[in-house]
């Protein structure tokens, strides 16, 4: 076992990173704290793990099949004491590039506002692609919450209190186009972050 000092744990930056891991690690606490308690306290959040775990999770898996983790890169660019971190959706899709499994990583939509204004479940269903075997037609990105629970099933008690929760005026729903496009990694299987189209 290797020893890591008070110092590296608190105040060393990590590699390639503007903060430490004991910031970045109390910013994911506040993100659960002030934005995510109840899905927490549920097991849908699996929160700490890296993105090659994630890919092990879920490459054998069926397409749409999704976790949701802390961002290992970002967290609230903000000057309060409670700055939080930032959730990322990796998810299996077909790569169009090649008509092969891919785990894809989200993390536009996400942030602690977007979490506050709109709730998780509304973001996560409002998320759209492209249907490779419809062209010119879009569907539901997310479908299965790993490790294959049903997306509405999980999802639907978070809507309907969301919905409840509104000032009393009706609202459409929204959209949110992911483009899986080309990739721009190796030809492992590893992910790339979709854009916001």
């Amino acid at each position: 076992h290797m020893k890591i000092t008070k110092t590296k744990l608190i105040k060393d930056k990590l590699p390639h990173r503007e903060f430490s891991f004991w910031k970045w690690f109390f910013c994911c606490m506040n993100l659960i704290k002030e934005h995510l308690q109840k899905e927490w306290k549920e097991s849908l959040i699996y929160g700490f793990m890296s993105k090659e775990d994630a890919v092990s999770k879920l490459l054998e898996k069926p397409y749409g099949t999704f976790l949701l983790r802390f961002s290992e890169s970002d967290i609230e660019n903000s000057q309060r004491a409670d700055i939080c971190g930032h959730l990322t959706v990796a998810v299996i899709e077909m790569n169009p590039e090649r008509a092969c499994p891919k785990v894809y990583y989200v993390k536009e939509h996400l942030s602690p506002r977007d979490l506050h204004e709109k709730g998780l479940a509304a973001i996560l269903e409002a998320f759209q692609v492209n249907d490779p075997n419809m062209p010119g037609t879009k569907k539901r990105l997310l479908k299965y919450l790993w490790p294959g629970r049903e997306f509405f099933q999980v999802f639907q008690p978070y809507l309907t209190q969301k919905e409840e929760e509104d000032d009393g005026y009706k609202r459409g729903k929204f959209r949110i186009e992911i483009e899986l496009g080309p990739s721009v990694l190796p030809a492992n299987g590893g992910g790339g972050t979709p854009t916001h189209a």
